[in-house]
């Protein structure tokens, strides 16, 4: 998308409407804030347009902090009969946010002439804000031209822009860290991880005890993790029950393992060191607290606010300027280096005094006061201090490293809100032997169905319906022959030795206490297509029509017929790429069909606008399946053009299914930072890893935009098309596998 150049916004801005501007900002403020922004409306609003939801299910007269949207020009007026309306209508604010098309000069002036005056809190977002953070997000740039944009119109020659902008993920270094972070460990292994693991095992057994008979399952185990630590879940999918394994093996034994049960525990030795460990955890942030509060003695001992206040909210301010720029705040302890700008540190100081309701003379003196200790506790700090800020910075490269940072997660929801995936027969055909699991043991149609809701585009091609029919009717073949004929259809040592997934699906199926169970072989195929069309010459298309229909239906998916890939792929070419994979495929049909796919998928690339397939995503067109590739790189050389076309289900299942949301992932981040389990986990951190992440956050600083750019797509590729996987069971580094292939 084109990003509209600031001259175009500003005078947007100055030229709309009461009402547009209002739909504009409502939608802008949804953006920025996220589910804490609750708009109102109407003739009973009580003279706000909006509040924040301090609390879950908040009411407007439970909360003190409320928004006004306005583009009055006489601001201050405005402001002023907002709170006036507010305080007649029964509320008590605390805090007011006033959002305005106007560009308003010397802010922070107006805003302590109001808090003077009104006796609450003032905050201005006006059209210099408006306009600065708009090119940031894709989302505020289409509310802009949902809602503004007309207004430039009659400028001739104006469309929507002309200037492309680099997006924050670009801009800034979280996402580049990421990515170059968890490829090298993909690639080259790393014992993070593991440590990350086993030190949340260790966490989950404290309670057990053998001689009580307290011991926990795996699955026990898995949920009190995530329980805690729920960016923690994709990365013990593959990886718990390997690591409980591990440090309950012999010359480890950091756990036990009762066999017999299939549970574990932790030893005596080990829960002693354990409690001792706890307990200077816990006392770590009020040892600081109070080193702190002898501080502000000396400092200032006149303060209207106890030294005690002053140390929790100073400690308060570090805890939130992590949350909000933790990679930065992280490399800015890691160096103490006074010419690296940190002005998330002054941003959070002022977040903490308007959630205190600070204002006047107190907010001066409190300010100056706790600008006087942070500088103290960054440049001269004590022992207990440099353990507690070194320690919160470990936290912090946990959630980082297992994809908790919500700039991380913002740009992979972006990402695949563009992707276009050609899903492969045989993802297709593993969500149809899913059909009778559980919902959450249904992991593909799971996935395929979280994939569509999130925004990505998933393409069923006519040849892919044709193979899936196909391979129904092969083992509907099969099983008359081998399983039918046998007489039992309820065994499960036969659905075990089954070689076809849906002849396994179904046999599996008889054995479930359900009523909902087909009742018979047909029955079963009759949850995909008409089973006495399968082998009617006459009723293949029918056949194909209703199978087609069910997989739209159910998955979302979108349908490219034979009409439309035949204007697309070009017949010389596609006979050259079936030949140098025909021998590889050992089936004329699925040659042909593989040589479609790969075609699609790199004319898309082709054809698709160049800022969708050569941004900082990188490619946003591939072919979802889980082959081995070995017959895309034989196209790929044939028509020299890149081997990155099959994109793994695997990819989605870590970054999208398994992965929290932004929002939840920012409230997660706050809670785990400053809590025992946070600053417990961060001693199993190896400094050198910690060290790494760091090197690498400045060489993502030292590098102009578009070679971030550039090489945050080279990343993001090689993630989408990586074999194997960090979080995937038995993971085999890449240096490794290639060794051994």
């Amino acid at each position: 998308m084109q990003i509209p150049q600031n001259e175009l916004i500003r005078i947007a801005l100055d030229r709309t409407s009461g009402k547009d501007f209002e739909d504009f900002a409502k939608r802008f403020l949804t953006i920025i804030l996220g589910a804490q922004f609750i708009p109102l409306g109407g003739q009973h609003d009580g003279g706000a347009d909006g509040f924040i939801e301090e609390n879950l299910f908040a009411y407007p007269s439970q909360t003190s902090k409320f928004i006004q949207i306005s583009v009055q020009q006489d601001y201050r007026q405005k402001i002023r009969r907002t709170v006036k309306r507010l305080q007649e209508f029964g509320r008590e604010p605390s805090q007011l946010i006033y959002v305005t098309n106007q560009i308003i000069t010397a802010i922070d002036r107006v805003e302590e002439d109001l808090e003077t005056e009104l006796g609450v809190v003032i905050r201005i977002r006006d059209g210099q804000y408006i306009m600065t953070n708009l090119p940031t997000d894709r989302n505020l740039i289409a509310a802009y031209n949902d809602h503004l944009h007309h207004y430039t119109e009659f400028l001739r020659g104006v469309g929507r822009g002309t200037i492309l902008t680099r997006s924050t993920h670009v801009t800034d270094p979280h996402v580049y860290t990421y990515l170059v972070s968890v490829l090298e460990r993909e690639t080259s292994g790393s014992s993070f991880i593991d440590g990350v693991v086993d030190a949340m095992i260790l966490f989950a057994l404290e309670g057990t005890d053998p001689d009580k008979g307290i011991m926990m399952s795996e699955n026990e185990i898995r949920s009190t993790i995530v329980a805690k630590l729920p960016a923690s879940e994709a990365i013990l999918t593959g990886r718990l029950r390997l690591r409980l394994e591990a440090i309950s093996a012999k010359g480890n034994r950091r756990i036990r393992w009762h066999q017999r049960e299939d549970k574990w525990v932790l030893p005596y030795e080990e829960r002693k060191d354990l409690v001792q460990a706890s307990l200077e955890d816990a006392t770590l942030y009020l040892r600081v607290r109070q080193e702190l509060s002898e501080q502000f003695c000396s400092i200032d001992p006149t303060s209207d606010l106890s030294p005690t206040k002053l140390a929790e909210l100073t400690l308060q301010t570090i805890q939130l300027a992590f949350e909000e720029d933790g990679l930065r705040f992280s490399r800015f302890l890691n160096d103490q280096d006074p010419e690296y700008s940190a002005p998330f540190v002054s941003d959070a100081l002022r977040s903490v005094l308007d959630d205190h309701n600070l204002k006047g003379d107190l907010r001066s003196q409190t300010a100056d006061i706790m600008n006087r200790a942070l500088h103290s506790l960054f440049y001269a700090s004590t022992h207990l201090q440099r353990t507690l800020l070194k320690r919160i910075s470990h936290a912090y490269s946990i959630i980082f490293s297992l994809k908790g940072e919500p700039r991380v997660l913002k740009y992979f929801e972006e990402s695949l809100s563009q992707t276009w995936l050609y899903v492969g027969a045989d993802v297709l055909i593993t969500a149809l032997s899913e059909r009778y699991l559980q919902p959450e043991d249904q992991h593909t149609r799971n996935l395929l169905k979280s994939a569509s809701v999130t925004g990505a585009t998933l393409i069923l091609t006519e040849p892919v319906l044709e193979e899936i029919l196909n391979h129904i009717k092969n083992i509907d073949l099969e099983y008359r022959d081998f399983v039918e004929s046998a007489g039992i259809i309820d065994s499960h040592e036969i659905a075990s030795q089954a070689s076809k997934i849906l002849i396994q699906a179904f046999l599996y199926a008889q054995g479930l206490d359900n009523h909902q169970k087909p009742g018979s072989w047909e029955g079963f195929v009759n949850q995909f297509c008409n089973y006495n069309d399968l082998h009617n010459s006459q009723r293949t298309q029918a056949a194909l029509t209703q199978l087609k229909r069910y997989l739209i239906s159910e998955f979302g998916l979108r349908f490219e017929s034979w009409d439309q890939i035949q204007k697309i792929c070009d017949e010389g070419r596609h006979r050259l790429l079936y030949n140098s994979i025909e021998s590889l495929k050992h089936n004329e049909f699925l040659a042909i069909n593989d040589a479609y796919m790969y075609q699609l998928v790199t004319h898309r690339r082709s054809t698709r606008p160049v800022e969708h397939e050569m941004s900082e995503y990188g490619y946003q067109t591939w072919w979802l399946s889980s082959g081995e590739g070995a017959a895309v790189r034989a196209m790929s050389k044939i028509d020299q053009s890149t081997n990155r076309i099959l994109m793994r289900p695997s990819f989605l299942k870590k970054y999208i299914q398994l992965a929290p949301n932004t929002s939840s992932a920012r409230h997660h981040l706050g809670e785990f930072l400053p809590s025992v389990l946070g600053i417990r986990l961060a001693r199993q951190i190896e400094e050198g890893d910690f060290k790494k992440l760091i090197a690498t956050m400045k060489e993502a600083e030292a590098l102009e935009e578009g070679r971030r750019a550039s090489k945050m797509a080279d990343c993001m590729d090689r993630l989408r098309g990586a074999m194997r996987s960090e979080f995937d069971e038995h993971f085999i580094p890449e240096n490794e596998y290639l060794s051994i292939e």
